[in-house]
């Protein structure tokens, strides 16, 4: 496969199809992934979070809260601690990335007016970066999108930080043109799987065609 488009990972990159090699040791034992795919009929309405706002990847500085994030999220499917290397060769490195769709949830501070909006701009106090997501182009088909990487920190986790960012990924997802969702999870993490269930995905086998 091309490395100028993006392999399809499960969420949390831990592990990946045939042939595509873990970029991180990881345990073997791992366990199974599950696949979920939304077909966006309309565009999604705005969902706001009692505590939390949405922003986008601003630079090299977001790099520490993405690892912290991570790190805390995917703790407990072993495996060393990514570090700002692996950061870099995972998205910094590939042609693919778009830098304007990784996106974080953020409580505290002042929440800015658009999703792009500098939280470091003068006159605004920067919240806590509590969550992550990444919405790329699936390889095939058309009009398809994979969510990656969505974490939330565990401190934060089953308060509605994933919902969040998802509900932000599908806006951007229908207004860039792609209607058809999917993403994938470890069996395991019952959170992740009631998550996206709740949000009006359905599951199907991890590696069934898109």
């Amino acid at each position: 496969m091309s490395r100028n488009r993006p392999p399809f990972p499960c969420s949390n990159g831990a592990q990946r199809p045939p042939g595509h090699p873990p970029q991180w040791p990881y345990n073997k034992a791992m366990p199974p992934i599950v696949r979920f795919v939304r077909r966006l009929e309309a565009r999604p309405a705005e969902w706001q979070h009692p505590a939390a706002h949405v922003r986008t990847y601003l630079g090299e500085q977001d790099i520490e809260p993405w690892l912290a994030i991570r790190n805390a999220a995917f703790a407990f499917l072993g495996g060393r601690p990514w570090t700002a290397a692996d950061f870099r060769r995972e998205f910094l490195a590939q042609p693919w990335w778009p830098a304007a769709t990784l996106w974080f949830a953020e409580v505290g501070g002042d929440a800015p007016t658009h999703t792009s909006c500098n939280p470091d701009a003068p006159g605004r106090s920067r919240g806590l970066p509590v969550g992550t997501l990444l919405l790329a182009p699936a390889e095939r088909p058309a009009g398809c999108a994979i969510l990656r990487w969505l974490a939330v920190h565990p401190a934060w986790q089953r308060q509605g930080i994933a919902r969040l960012l998802v509900r932000q990924a599908e806006m951007a997802a229908w207004d860039t043109g792609w209607h058809k969702i999917v993403a994938e999870t470890h069996a395991r993490w019952q959170a992740a799987v009631a998550m996206y269930t709740a949000c009006g995905y359905t599951c199907h086998p991890a590696h069934s065609a898109l």
